[in-house]
């Protein structure tokens, strides 16, 4: 398990949470049949437990929560901006 707190929220992510499917995550991982196919990263499913540990700070959360929808609407925009150059040199 790994734990973080990061803001509001404690995190945990939890890699072995059911042992039917750690076991087939081992096995999947002994089997060299499966190296071609499964990827761990991909496959693997992990469980995110998210705790709350302090109560929504409006100027502190609400300065962070307006800064990612910012660089949100950047990201968009600039991908937008890619396909459409791509779209004119075809």
């Amino acid at each position: 398990m790994v734990g973080a707190v990061n803001g509001l929220f404690s995190v945990n992510v939890i890699e072995k949470f059911d042992d039917d499917v750690w076991d087939q995550h081992l096995s999947n991982l002994a089997d060299d049949a499966m190296k071609e196919v499964y990827d761990p990263a991909l496959h693997m499913p992990k469980v995110i437990v998210l705790t709350k540990v302090r109560e929504f700070d409006e100027e502190v959360d609400g300065a962070v929560l307006r800064e990612t929808r910012e660089e949100r609407e950047v990201e968009k925009e600039r991908v937008r901006e890619a396909k459409k150059k791509e779209r004119l040199n075809k």
